[in-house]
């Protein structure tokens, strides 16, 4: 548990609240955090029954019907680029919810999510490569400590 409170601290130190402005963005991607860690709990119990393909496929179609309202009421057809970039995007998304829903029947959350914390390095260097997007010192102290504590959390859960 301690583990888990020291990676909540390296979130807060990258975050920085009440130093850095709050915008809704950041407000926006912390509530994805808590629907996604949801979306895990709602997986995990699906995974004893059902295949991973199956759950993917069901999650796809049921993201298509909500979001058809909200989407129609802006929508723009995408250029020829940006079809190439959202097929991309929907390719590489099905993967990695194929990934992670397979992961998830297979292995103990508790033993796969420490791991899930290298999303943060690779964020971190695709901004950096991509976007040109240099971390700032509290991103790398914030990082050390949320992996620090996910290795640590890994090596004991192998342990016990």
């Amino acid at each position: 548990m301690e583990l888990r409170i020291h990676r909540f601290f390296g979130v807060l130190v990258i975050l920085r609240p009440g130093f850095v402005q709050m915008d809704i963005g950041v407000v926006c991607v912390l509530f994805s955090a808590l629907c996604w860690g949801c979306s895990v709990v709602i997986v995990k119990q699906l995974g004893r029954t059902d295949a991973a393909v199956s759950i993917v496929a069901w999650v796809g179609i049921q993201l298509s019907i909500l979001s058809l309202p909200f989407a129609l009421s802006v929508w723009v057809w995408p250029t020829m680029e940006e079809w190439l970039w959202l097929s991309l995007l929907g390719t590489l998304a099905t993967i990695g919810h194929l990934c992670m829903v397979q992961g998830l029947k297979l292995t103990d959350a508790m033993t796969i999510f420490p791991l899930d914390f290298t999303r943060l390095i690779w964020a971190s260097l695709f901004g950096l490569f991509i976007f040109s997007e240099w971390p700032d010192v509290w991103t790398f102290v914030g990082a050390g400590i949320i992996v620090i504590s996910g290795t640590f959390m890994l090596y004991r859960e192998d342990r016990i």
